[in-house]
């Protein structure tokens, strides 16, 4: 029976899912120290698109004073 066999294993489940978290969460901290790693995923986009904003403001503030 399918039900029993749960039950007398769910701690090791409940085990090798937090050691699938852990291991997941070491490589995304680990690869920061190589750059940045995933967690710089897109930054890219955001600075360029806020440098073109601070770029457009500061070219209206130069012409109207």
């Amino acid at each position: 029976m399918v039900l029993p066999d749960l039950f007398t294993h769910l701690s090791d489940y409940i085990t090798a899912a937090a050691a699938l978290g852990t291991a997941a969460y070491a490589l995304v901290d680990g690869s920061k120290a190589l750059g940045g790693g995933v967690s710089n995923c897109g930054f890219r986009h955001i600075r360029n698109v806020v440098k073109r904003f601070f770029s457009r403001r500061r070219c209206r503030e130069e012409r109207f004073g």
